[in-house]
């Protein structure tokens, strides 16, 4: 996927005192337009993001999380995407 993305992020992990998941959201808070963060019990968050910006940088994201040791579930929902030139498109389509 390449050029402008519009996508949810839903994350569950285990409420520990790591800044891993802090730091990620400063690091990217150029592409996150909209955060929830939600306790689901005594040791677990919901958080569920909206990012809207470059497809590299919404992986980037991911991985970040993907390898938080406390992160337990990630899902994302791909809403739209931008090429970033007809000819992307184009071969995108194929």
């Amino acid at each position: 996927i390449q050029g402008d993305v519009l996508a949810t992020i839903t994350v569950l992990y285990e409420k520990k005192k790591d800044e891993t998941q802090l730091r990620l959201q400063h690091e990217f808070g150029e592409i996150i337009s909209t955060f929830l963060h939600s306790h689901m019990d005594d040791t677990t968050c919901l958080e569920v993001m909206v990012v809207k910006g470059q497809a590299k940088l919404l992986k980037q994201l991911i991985d970040g999380m993907k390898a938080n040791r406390n992160v337990m579930q990630i899902n994302f929902a791909l809403m739209g995407v931008e090429s970033e030139t007809p000819e992307d498109a184009k071969s995108e389509l194929g």
